[in-house]
């Protein structure tokens, strides 16, 4: 903020690139084309441009924006390609495209098996697919669940395994407000999770590693051993491995949850703040060999490969590589170049590069935090430092951390609210007091490593570590319980997350470089904030919909009249804490209604259900009357593994659709869509399409 725009433009070359690279890779991905006609029409004017540009740089007659605008144009179409190009989806050997019932799959398994209550978790590659006899090359990634039979692994990373077509394609529950997990598993090129009986499977004498990765993985594998061997408290173990190895499959659920509400969520996923660290302890351990000729040189080697051996270890998290990436720039600057970087030039060329390995970096939530965090911290820190800045020295130790926080949140609390929903109001207190003690315990946890191979001083490491860990996870959940903790439930639009951090640059520009347009534009911002929020708030207050939820086995309807929301459905739903907390709430949450135990407009007798002009009859395996005269309904629910008769269904109740719930069986739904085709009924599978979710007269 303290550079002029101009400055800052010429002196960070890779910000002025990776703009039209980004703009390619949302346009490829938010506008679709055919992907055969796109790539041969995008493969020529790719050419051309790269022609183009190859003659203009070396003709002095082209001026020096003629030439921007073609390396702009360059970029944009670099971007488009890189993300056609990654999308396994769009390539003519997908597995969609080859997947049969009665397929058989060649998979090759990525990562370790992960232990579940009843199976073992992996994703896979699909190698290659057979139908009739012959084996056809294939493309695309699984999740898989093989059988749990006992406490040892079935398989291991890079084997090779032959199964029947188990798999399903990867579809959201369609539950308002509910997290898009179709859209997280698309980003990571993979569609398709299968559960995997003992007897659908088995092993090929063939095994596929890569030596590299396995060599991490097996360093990983040891440090999570060893923690385990000298941690015994399950929470505090489950806290270590995240810390130091970003393995999060032991941590207690409630646990993560308490951090993320607190706003410390960043301590247990590794991050900048661990690759520094790791940075700090690497130069004060090389500091004694000389700094000059070939010794500087070694150091910056040594510091360099170390960061990336860290960040391969614990899993090469997307805020780990962008820190990785970004050091890895401070030290070449520093060991090889020996001048100072800009570090808006760094960051952007850290990310350029991650972009260029993964397009859909671009939409990982944590690059995207992780990013805005780092520019906050730049921007920011220094300006908002010097508000309080004293003669106590123990203060300014205490308020630059505090500074930090400060600084980092003011960028990345719309995308966090955007996505999470939630602002944790405690999050300078949970900063001040967790991040000392987790440089503390990550420290820690590198001495345990060193000292494992001598028990006696191990054991005492692990002991320290362990109450350490409890201490701090006291902490966060006595933060947590507080009620002021934070704003739960807040849902804003995307239009309104851009507004707020255009309010955020305004203000900054207002307050931090006394602009006296940028106090017009506050205001501004500020009132179209607010007209969406009344907008949507009017919107709320006129709403009156029916939702069938889709809750695996379970019964469960919402019928919605303004801000009010009835229930209607199995107790065990409401009764059951996860479920609440996972397709509830998020929905009452994201349509801004509060549960009532009665609306005006709502009549339920029995099975029967009247809300406004609408109706619906819920036929379960319980319902005992027996209709013979025709009593018209709009919808027709179906619930809980009934044998309805479908013909006398259609001449009783001559509904305008049927809905099959999900806490019917799969079977029992498909044979009855069958009986419905038949006899030319519309129905509904909540299963198989989502929640059902209508608005009503």
């Amino acid at each position: 903020m303290h550079e002029p725009v101009y400055t800052l433009w010429k002196q960070a070359p890779f910000l002025r690139i990776i703009i039209p690279l980004m703009t390619g890779i949302i346009c490829a991905d938010y506008f679709p084309l055919n992907i055969i006609i796109d790539s041969i029409t995008s493969l020529c004017i790719f050419s051309i441009f790269i022609l183009l540009f190859i003659l203009t740089i070396n003709i002095k007659s082209i001026s020096i924006t003629g030439k921007a605008t073609v390396l702009y144009l360059f970029l944009f179409l670099f971007g488009i390609f890189l993300t056609l190009y990654h999308d396994t989806k769009k390539r003519s050997n997908f597995a969609g495209r080859l997947l049969q019932d009665t397929s058989t799959i060649v998979l090759k398994l990525r990562e370790p098996l992960t232990e579940k209550p009843a199976s073992w978790k992996t994703v896979a590659d699909i190698i290659s697919i057979e139908n009739d006899g012959q084996f056809y090359k294939a493309n695309g990634k699984a999740i898989l669940y093989f059988q749990k039979t006992d406490s040892i692994a079935p398989c291991h990373y890079g084997d090779v395994v032959l199964a029947k077509n188990i798999l399903q394609i990867i579809r959201n529950s369609g539950n308002p407000g509910s997290f898009d997990y179709e859209r997280y598993c698309h980003l990571q090129n993979i569609f398709y999770q299968g559960y995997i009986p003992q007897s659908s499977w088995h092993l090929l004498s063939v095994t596929q590693k890569r030596p590299l990765k396995s060599f991490f993985l097996s360093c990983r594998s040891w440090c999570l051993q060893t923690l385990a061997l000298y941690i015994h408290d399950q929470r505090s173990l489950g806290l270590a491995q995240a810390l130091l190895a970003g393995y999060r499959d032991n941590m207690d659920k409630d646990l993560v949850q308490a951090y993320a509400n607190a706003g410390v969520v960043h301590i247990i996923a590794i991050s900048g703040l661990h690759l520094g660290l790791i940075y700090l302890v690497l130069l004060f351990i090389l500091k004694p060999f000389p700094d000059k000729g070939r010794w500087r040189w070694l150091k910056g080697i040594i510091i360099i490969l170390s960061l990336w051996c860290f960040a391969m270890i614990t899993g090469a998290a997307p805020s780990a590589l962008r820190a990785a990436v970004m050091l890895s720039f401070i030290v070449i600057a520093k060991f090889f170049i020996e001048r100072q970087t800009n570090i808006y030039n760094t960051l952007a060329a850290s990310a350029f590069l991650l972009l260029c390995y993964d397009p859909y970096r671009l939409f990982n939530v944590g690059f995207q935090l992780s990013y805005l965090a780092v520019l906050g911290i730049v921007i920011f820190q220094k300006p908002v430092y010097a508000l309080l800045i004293s003669d106590n020295k123990i203060w300014n130790y205490i308020w630059k951390m505090m500074s930090v926080s400060i600084a980092a949140e003011i960028t990345t609390f719309p995308l966090a609210i955007f996505y999470f929903h939630r602002f944790p109001a405690m999050f300078l207190a949970a900063n001040l007091m967790v991040v000392p003690l987790a440089t503390f315990i990550l420290y820690g946890e590198i001495i345990l490593l060193l000292l494992s191979f001598f028990k006696p001083l191990a054991i005492i490491a692990g002991l320290i570590l362990s109450k350490s860990i409890a201490f701090m996870n006291s902490i966060i959940e006595w933060l947590n319980g507080i009620s002021l903790s934070g704003l739960s439930g807040i849902f804003y639009t995307s239009l309104e997350t851009i507004l707020l951090y255009a309010l955020v640059a305004s203000g900054a520009l207002w307050l931090l470089q006394k602009k006296k347009f940028a106090f017009l534009t506050v205001l501004l911002f500020f009132l179209l904030f607010s007209i969406s929020r009344m907008f949507y708030a009017i919107h709320a207050s006129q709403q009156k919909k029916m939702i069938v939820y889709n809750i695996p086995r379970y019964h469960a309807l919402d019928f919605v009249e303004g801000r009010s929301v009835k229930f209607t459905g199995d107790s065990a739903v409401l009764l059951n804490k996860v479920l609440t907390q996972n397709t509830l709430n998020p929905s009452r949450d994201f349509l801004h209604t509060v549960l009532r135990d009665s609306l005006n407009h709502f009549m339920k007798n029995n099975h029967l259900v009247q809300f406004f002009n609408s109706s619906m009859m819920i036929i379960d395996s319980k319902i005992t009357e027996e209709f013979v005269h025709p009593f018209p309904v709009d919808y027709v629910l179906i619930s809980h593994n009934p044998n309805p008769d479908f013909q006398n269904i259609q001449i009783i109740f001559s509904p305008k659709l049927l809905i099959f719930d999900a806490s019917n069986s799969l079977w029992k739904t498909k044979q009855w869509k069958t009986v419905c085709d038949s006899l030319n009924l519309r129905y509904f599978s909540v299963q198989e399409e989502g929640a059902w979710v209508a608005d009503v007269e």
